[in-house]
């Protein structure tokens, strides 16, 4: 069996996902920096009264809000990105690793079938977990994705 046909019986919620940060849509930008920098997370789900409403980046942080004029205490809804894409807990892993190539994504929220917070995926998690269920391979990819083999290497 294919590593893509095994990824895609790999349901997300069995990746081992960390507490996501999340913060309600009239968090100041300073209030939601603060709770990703506590969880260690790179992005912050941003909810009203539990839903997903939009996502907080690092990239939000540095093209939306450093070297311009927007007050760290402005509220956090005028900054991130709204309605983001997003997946369930029954999706599979390779519906992850499509949508984060497909959108130059690396964090994919999560939600419930009512569209509440459920969490959030990233690339650190996908790398663990291929790392974890895969080191053959993982240690055998070449550098590019694109790259071609053509003989063996070394004695």
């Amino acid at each position: 069996m294919s590593i893509e046909a095994k990824l895609s019986m790999v349901k997300i919620r069995h990746l081992p996902l960390r507490p996501p940060a999340m913060v309600e849509r009239e968090a100041s930008i300073r209030e939601t920096v603060e709770v990703m920098k506590a969880k260690h997370l790179g992005c912050a789900l941003i909810c009203e009264k539990g839903k997903l409403v939009g996502l907080f980046t690092e990239r939000d942080l540095l093209n939306r809000v450093m070297g311009e004029s927007v007050s760290y205490s402005a509220s956090v809804d005028q900054v991130m990105t709204l309605n983001p894409a997003k997946l369930s807990l029954e999706d599979s892993v390779i519906s992850v690793m499509r949508l984060m190539k497909e959108g130059d994504y690396r964090n994919i929220p999560l939600v419930d079938s009512e569209g509440t917070a459920a969490g959030v995926v990233t690339v650190r998690d996908l790398v663990t977990y291929f790392a974890e269920h895969f080191p053959k391979e993982a240690l055998n990819l070449p550098p590019d994705h694109d790259q071609k083999i053509m003989q063996a290497e070394g004695a």
